[in-house]
Order: structure tokens, then sequence, then C-alpha cells
């Protein structure tokens, strides 16, 4: 990959956002390699989190049907753009920005999620999203 991106964390009134600045730069090619070299770290901290305040548990915390379709989209080639909390759209939130669609369109997701088609151009595009104990986590692209 000839573009490298190191994760920027910044604090938030909650939480902590991480972002991975240079996403939208990289060719699909460097984006789908990036995808799976974050995949890869995710897959292989599934133990050992204790401690740990990164993007990585960030995305280990979000609920299992949610961290599957993460994961499915990683290995997709759909590169994670940020991941964070900041209060929306409930308390603890986890919110992970994907930087392509979700190819949504006759795929199946797992029964615990909700895929929504957004296209609000103010906003985001579509959501994929799972509340479990009244709070909502989301993918957004």
């Amino acid at each position: 990959m000839s573009k490298k991106s190191a994760w920027k964390r910044f604090h938030t009134s909650v939480g902590f956002q991480y972002d991975y600045p240079d996403a939208l730069a990289l060719s699909d090619d460097e984006a789908a390699a990036a995808a799976a070299d974050v995949a890869r770290q995710i897959r292989a901290r599934k133990s050992g989190t204790e401690g740990a305040q990164d993007w990585v548990l960030l995305a280990l915390k979000l609920p299992e049907s949610l961290q599957q379709v993460l994961l499915d989209q990683l290995d997709r080639g759909n590169l994670m753009t940020g991941i964070g909390q900041s209060g929306w759209p409930t308390d603890a939130s986890i919110v992970a920005n994907m930087r392509d669609r979700f190819d949504g369109d006759g795929r199946v997701f797992p029964a615990e999620v909700t895929w929504t088609v957004v296209n609000d151009p103010r906003q985001w595009r579509e959501d994929v999203s799972q509340t479990v104990a009244g709070q909502e986590h989301m993918l957004m692209a």
C-alpha cells in the first residue's frame, strides 16, 4: 500500500473518536488492503482486551451481530473510516463510519440488525444498527 495512515484519537464529551484520516484518498485497492488489515487487527484482539483503550476495543464492544456485519464489510474491502462514542444516537452508542455503501440490496443481514437507507446529502447514505439494552449502535455509510 503506497499510503500509510495511522488512526487519530480525539476526546469527545462521553468517550473517544478514532479517525482514519486518509481513508477517502486511498485507491480502491489500497482501501481493500487497509480494510483487510483492520479486520485482521480486530480478529487478533478478540481476547486480551483488558486495559486497552483504542479503536479495536470499541469495535469489539459492538454487539455481536453488528460486529459480524462490520467484519463482513471489511472482508469485502469496505474500509472503516472512523469509530467512536459521541453520545449519539443514545448515551453509550458506538458508531462506526464506513468508506463505501453496504451493498445492501439483495444482502441478508443478521436478524438482530436493521438496515436503513437514509440518502440525506446533509447526513449519511445508509446505516446498519443494532439496539441492545436500550443502547443503539450503528455502522454508517
